[in-house]
């Protein structure tokens, strides 16, 4: 859903697996509040909150705002 909800925006990102991937592990959690749920939304290495927070801004249609992009 959150490929989707990004592709349909016309947004480019990457996932990051943080399982497998243990520095950008610490860097999320040095990034992102103490938040521990996942997924988690990055722009340009600045946590922007969570997948229901994107999902809310879809709803909106401001998934660009939502992000910074605009």
């Amino acid at each position: 859903m959150l490929e989707a909800i990004l592709k349909s925006n016309k947004i480019d990102f990457t996932f990051v697996d943080i399982s497998v991937d243990e520095d950008q592990l610490k860097y999320m959690k040095r990034k992102n509040r103490l938040e521990k749920e996942l997924p988690q939304i990055f722009v340009d290495g600045e946590y922007k909150g969570l997948f229901k927070d994107i999902e809310e801004a879809n709803e909106r249609r401001e998934v660009k705002k939502f992000l910074g992009l605009e």
